[in-house]
């Protein structure tokens, strides 16, 4: 309900529009800043007196405790045949046994992880770490096994590009893969991004890799992630890819993505690509941590193309060309083929749908796993179109 009294008292003293303004510039200039997760670990006695002391001085809307319902679900993922044989986990008596072996009898509330998150004034109950990534990846069992899990767990990703990179970042955490993510974007989100990635209209404004990373911390706040929101430079080169395993080029600067694949190159680590095309999907695997003759963009430009690639001359109707060469040509989707010339005419960007976006992040996700667990993927370049194989 609107207290009117209060808005009077606005309008009084401060004209809507002005107010209106003041507000959305502060709101602006908090837009590249990631305030962290606030974990309160309830195993240490200096963490619960945090709690204690910060609980009434952090700005918390609303308190969600779901706590035990984790642990019923736990105790069945770990006793299968019980989840059909009671009505009720309360009916069993090995369930308190179970609770008691975890946490002897100390109170729930000082059990686990309580972890306040800043962007949206909640305080949520978590078990702790081991426990959450045992229960949130537990359905994962019989398709993937322990040990696979926790390969794919403790490889480590770079992502620059935040558009299908954040198809491919979000699918990874959701599937219980790399913890450690390096998220570099430049850019924030805009009203028509809101057809390809996963954001709501109150999201427009925002850095895309702070999106992300709080997307990702609300399924995982143990998550370790490193952003970039200058984007990937030159300068912080380096830094980005640091430490990882892999990289995921979803970026639309051309000669940048050529410097990705010489420092892929230089640390013998595989870069991974997907384009979207209308309702197919340009997909690029590059092994440089198994071939160190492995040739840029698999050998679809020469050198007449990189030599373009780092002209100062560089503009659109190349990035263009070169993108139709690098996904296809003549074997792309008709539709994007026709709609490319119009780019700058009749359409303000290049055509993209969230479904395909949506697919190469799974894509993406299922090769990176794949490298995590060692199986082969020498895939090279490949089109995936819906088209040719649902369409008579």
């Amino acid at each position: 309900m609107i207290d009117e009294s209060k808005t009077v008292i606005i309008m009084k003293n401060l004209p809507l529009d002005e107010f209106l303004k003041n507000k959305s510039s502060k709101r602006k200039e908090l837009l590249r800043d990631l305030p962290l997760p606030r974990i309160f670990d309830m195993e240490k006695e200096e963490e619960i007196q945090q709690l204690t002391k910060q609980a009434f001085q952090l700005n918390i809307t609303e308190v969600i405790d779901e706590y035990e319902d984790m642990l019923e679900e736990l105790y069945f993922c770990r006793n299968a045949s019980h989840k059909f044989q009671y009505k009720s986990v309360k009916e069993i008596p090995a369930y308190n046994d179970f609770v008691k072996s975890l946490f002897n009898d100390k109170p729930l509330v000082q059990t686990g992880t309580w972890v306040y998150f800043p962007w949206k004034y909640k305080l949520v109950h978590f078990l702790s770490k081991n426990l959450h990534e045992e229960l949130r990846t537990a359905r994962n069992k019989g398709l993937v096994t322990h040990e696979e899990q926790e390969k794919f767990r403790q490889f480590k990703v770079g992502i620059a590009g935040l558009s299908i990179g954040q198809s491919a970042a979000y699918t990874i955490a959701v599937n219980g893969g790399c913890e450690v993510m390096h998220l570099a974007d430049f850019d924030v989100i805009s009203a028509t991004n809101t057809n390809r990635i996963r954001a709501s209209f109150d999201a427009v404004g925002i850095n895309k890799a702070i999106y992300l990373a709080q997307m990702i911390y609300e399924v995982n706040p143990y998550a370790n992630l490193k952003l970039f929101v200058d984007g990937l430079t030159e300068t912080n080169m380096d830094s980005f890819f640091s430490d990882l395993d892999a990289v995921v080029d979803e970026i639309d600067n051309f000669p940048m993505k050529v410097k990705i694949r010489e420092e892929a190159k230089r640390r013998k680590i595989p870069v991974v690509m997907a384009a979207d095309m209308a309702d197919a999907i340009g997909l690029d695997v590059e092994r440089y941590d198994l071939d160190d003759k492995q040739a840029f963009f698999n050998g679809k430009l020469d050198e007449e193309d990189f030599d373009r690639l780092r002209s100062p001359e560089f503009g659109f109707n190349d990035m263009a060309r070169i993108f139709m060469k690098m996904n296809g040509g003549s074997l792309a989707p008709k539709r994007l083929r026709e709609s490319v010339p119009l780019i700058g005419r009749e359409l303000a960007g290049p055509p993209q749908l969230g479904s395909t976006a949506f697919l190469s992040g799974t894509v993406i996700s299922y090769i990176i796993k794949k490298i995590a667990i060692g199986e082969k993927i020498n895939l090279g370049s490949a089109i995936l179109n819906l088209d040719t194989h649902l369409l008579k």
